[in-house]
Formats: structure tokens, C-alpha cells, sequence
């Protein structure tokens, strides 16, 4: 959980992790349209001739691994500069056209020119397990990112069209995704709905609507003061369809590695937020260390449902404006004030500075 003053650099966090699912999957071009954003706008690019990287440092099935990833300046878009090591060791080399990669079975390198406008780990899949090990551990790693940065309730509640196997980044393929999912997996739906049920009791059923001309809207039947009515999902509350959205993640038909949210507090009450996170530790402890959750909050009561310190960590400004991130446990005098405040409050009235080590 990360927590911090607006401004600190929460949400560029998340954009730059998922960056790297992006030029894995899409490239950067898609993980433009889908911030709605040119080349230009992205935020490290204060000047023409500035460059940017990112470094990514993971545990993948046992081996340490680190993922180096530099993009060109404004007026140079796209990868310039990728590495990946494992163990130190690298095996995985592109400086502009030019890469080549380790095959970890013989010892050769493998040498190609060619232009890429994404990762060249976009291009390994299964069928290189024994020669490629680390990179195909990596690009799985990368392709499992999801970033949903706001699930946003007029995009929950918008219809929409087709089937769908994601909710969207926004939820905007909420409806059709239940629609799917009910149609083809009868038990993952009743799961998905019993999981909402146990946080909301109000719920009674889920309706995945189709209409006309191949839209899907959603309905939801709730029960209040013992009698049950049925809403149109328009007219259904924002914590609601949040929980609900976040329910359906657990069905995804590819088992995510990586889970990015942002503003996770918005639009929940205090409990239903307590509810919202059980079912992210859930989801996680269902994946058995498979499935890491990083996100982002304003609300100190989010991080009182935090089980312990080491699940939270304050983003701040430091000199000169760079972010600095500090693990709450590590915060100045935390043993001594962790005995008088839970973790929420011991943030809210201390404050960040004052934590500071």
C-alpha cells in the first residue's frame, strides 16, 4: 500500500510498473492510448534531449533477475537501451536494432538487427522454456501486469458491446466480461457472486443484461428491510460495483501476476473498504505467492485494515523533489508509536516528515 500527499509520485509508480507489462503485451504505443497520451506527454520528458529508464528487480522461480529498460527523448521515441540479468549474469543485451540473447541450454549467443517498437521479450513464448528460461519467466511476469488505475463507476455502469475476457482498465468491460463469464463457467460465477455476497449481504443477484444490437448492461437485485427490488446498474452505489469489479478479477481467464490500484478508498464506506481489501488478500493468498497487489490511498483508514507495517510505504518528496520511499516499520520512533496508534492514525497524525527517518 502505498500512502503519501498528493503529488508525491503514487500514481507515477504505478504507471511506471505498468509501463512494463505494456511493452511486453502492446508497446508503447498501446500503453499510450490507453492513458490517453502522446510520446511527448509522458512525464519524465521535461526537455527534448531527456531520457528515461526503468529497472525492474524480481525474484522469478528462485533466481534473481533484473529488467533495464531506457526509452529515447522526445524527439527520439521508442527503446533504446534494454538489459536482462539473471544472477548477475546478463542474457539479454538490444542497444537500438541491434540485440542479442543468451540461450542459457548451450551458451551461444543468439544475434539479431531488426526494429522493435516493443520489448524484444514480446517475442518468446512457451516453445523457448529450455533455451530461454529467464526471459520466458520475465515476459510472463510482464505479460500478467494489470494496471486499473481508477476503476471508474461511469465506466462500471456504462453497457457495452461483444464479449470480453478483461474488465478493462477503467471497468468498462465489466458487464459483457460477467455476461461471458456466467454463460461459460456457471461455478466461477456463483463464486464471483457468493465473494461479493460475503462483503455486501444486501446482494442477492447478479444480471448481466443483453439487449438489442448486441449490448450489455448490468442489473443488480438487492434485498433491503427484507423485501427485494432490482437496479439498473445506474442507479446501483459506486462501492458496490468497485467490489463487484474487483470480485471478477479473481476469475480472469489469465491468472495475473501483478495487480496495480489506484485511490482504492474512493467511493467505498469504511467498511466496504475493510471488505475491498479481504478480497485482495485473498486473491493473493488463492495465487500462493503467485500474485502481488500494489496500491495506492489518501485514507488512513485503508491502512488500518492493513494487517502489518510492512504491507505499507510512505512516497514523499525528498531534495530537490525526488521521490523517496520509506517502509512505515521503518519510520522514526515507530516501535514507540505503534504501541498508541494503529497504523492509519499513527500516519495521519504524525505525518510524513515528522516520520521521516
Amino acid at each position: 500500500m502505498l500512502a503519501g500527499p498528493n503529488g508525491a509520485g503514487k500514481s507515477t509508480l504505478l504507471q511506471a510498473i505498468d509501463l512494463l507489462g505494456w511493452v511486453v503485451t502492446s508497446g508503447i504505443q498501446g500503453f499510450l492510448e490507453a492513458h490517453g497520451w502522446e510520446y511527448a506527454d509522458l512525464p519524465h520528458l521535461r526537455s527534448a534531449t531527456s531520457k528515461f529508464g526503468v529497472s525492474a528487480h524480481l525474484v522469478l522461480n528462485g533466481v534473481e533477475v533484473a529488467w533495464n529498460l531506457t526509452l529515447g527523448a522526445r524527439r527520439y521515441p521508442g527503446i533504446v537501451h534494454e538489459t536482462v540479468s539473471a544472477q548477475g549474469r546478463v542474457v539479454m543485451e538490444r542497444r537500438g536494432r541491434d540485440m542479442w540473447r543468451l540461450d542459457e541450454d548451450t551458451g551461444d549467443k543468439e544475434t539479431v538487427r531488426q526494429t522493435l517498437t516493443s520489448s524484444w521479450l514480446s517475442a518468446v513464448d512457451r516453445e523457448d522454456a529450455h533455451r530461454f528460461p529467464t526471459l520466458l519467466s520475465l515476459a510472463e511476469w510482464a505479460r500478467g501486469i494489470r494496471g486499473y488505475f481508477f476503476l471508474d463507476p461511469v465506466k462500471l455502469r456504462t453497457p457495452n458491446r461483444g464479449a470480453a475476457d478483461e474488465i478493462g482498465i477503467h471497468g468498462e468491460f465489466l458487464a459483457p466480461f460477467l455476461a461471458r463469464l456466467r454463460k461459460s463457467d456457471r461455478d466461477a460465477f456463483k463464486r464471483l457472486t457468493d465473494r461479493v455476497r460475503a462483503h455486501y449481504p444486501r446482494l442477492v443477484e447478479l444480471h448481466p443484461v443483453k439487449s438489442e444490437f448486441g449490448w450489455t448492461h448490468l442489473e443488480v437485485t438487492e434485498r433491503w428491510n427484507g423485501e427485494t427490488a432490482r437496479f439498473n446498474a445506474r442507479q446501483v452505489s459506486d462501492g458496490l460495483l468497485r467490489l463487484i469489479a474487483v470480485a471478477a478479477m479473481h476469475e480472469l481467464p489469465v491468472v495475473p501476476s501483478l495487480l496495480l490500484l489506484d485511490e482504492i478508498e474512493n467511493g467505498l464506506h469504511p467498511r466496504l473498504l475493510a471488505g475491498f481489501l479481504q478480497m485482495l488478500r485473498e486473491f493473493v493468498g488463492e495465487r500462493k505467492g503467485r500474485l502481488q497487489v500494489i496500491a495506492t490511498t489518501h485514507s488512513p483508514i485503508t491502512l488500518n485494515y492493513c494487517e502489518t507495517p510492512r504491507e505499507v510505504l510512505l512516497v514523499m518528496r525528498g531534495s530537490g523533489g525526488a521521490v523517496e520511499i520509506m517502509s512505515l516499520e521503518k519510520a522514526k520512533n515507530f516501535p514507540k508509536l505503534s504501541a498508541y496508534f494503529d497504523l492509519g492514525e499513527l500516519w495521519y497524525n504524525v505525518g510524513e516528515e515528522k516520520l521521516r527517518t
